[in-house]
């Protein structure tokens, strides 16, 4: 079993939640930033996340789009800027990190709601007991702000929403009610799994906020695992559900 001082990196839960063959499918392929391992991703993917290793609240994050002819864009908050090479992008990217760490991530093309995208905040608390089980104890949607490729509510100028509204009014192909319970039933699974998961190399965790990925597909995909998640995104849902949160930890 793994000690507290375990990095809580998303690097290091990233590598746990991976190792999880039920799991893995579900999880966007990430590599420590490197010029090689974005050229390699982008080679594969077209389109890439560039992120902190540390850090929460979309602080950070770009979007990095290659193209046939070699030129590189990057989308980092509102703005893009283009280079000719690779070399040119890795500087700015490592201008903008300020010498931080860095992970290069798959980019999941999520479902939209009037154009703009969104994800979802799953919260799996279990009790302070040895045999507690994780527990769903709510869920939103958070939609980018217009312009944003982040979902985080406050940088982005986003809103919160309920999560069955999300999906109703989303771009999702073949959007039927019976297809909207499939996939919420699937990410319940996937966030109860991971933190379950999770909790066996972190063992004094109790409450962790999923950060979860629809594709346009329907695809559903686990983008990060916070474990101090922030609660006022429920108190603006409703108090309703910001109160079994809390009343949860108790």
């Amino acid at each position: 079993m793994a000690k507290r001082g375990r990095s809580k990196s998303k690097w290091n839960k990233y590598r746990i939640v991976r190792s999880v063959s039920s799991l893995r499918s579900h999880i966007p392929k990430s590599k420590p930033y490197s010029k090689v391992n974005l050229k390699r991703l982008l080679a594969r993917y077209g389109r890439v996340i560039v992120k902190p290793v540390h850090g929460s609240g979309g602080k950070g994050v770009m979007r990095v789009r290659g193209s046939s002819s070699g030129r590189i864009e990057i989308r980092y908050k509102r703005k893009k800027k283009t280079y000719s090479s690779r070399s040119a992008a890795n500087r700015y990217i490592r201008r903008k990190s300020k010498g931080k760490g860095l992970l290069v991530q798959r980019y999941i093309r999520l479902a939209r709601v009037q154009g703009r995208p969104f994800d979802l905040r799953v919260m799996v608390q279990r009790k302070k007991t040895s045999s507690s089980r994780w527990k769903i104890t709510g869920r939103l949607a958070k939609v980018a702000g217009k312009g944003y490729i982040i979902t985080n509510v406050r940088r982005s100028h986003g809103k919160v929403t309920k999560v069955t509204s999300a999906l109703r009014r989303s771009n999702l192909k073949g959007n039927t009610a019976a297809r909207r319970r499939r996939i919420l039933k699937e990410v319940d699974r996937i966030s109860l799994v991971s933190a379950k998961v999770l909790s066996r190399h972190y063992r004094y965790i109790h409450t962790v906020g999923m950060d979860i990925g629809i594709d346009r597909d329907g695809k559903v995909w686990l983008i990060e695992a916070n474990f101090t998640p922030s609660l006022s995104l429920f108190r603006k849902l409703s108090e309703k559900a910001y109160r079994k949160i809390v009343n949860y930890r108790k």
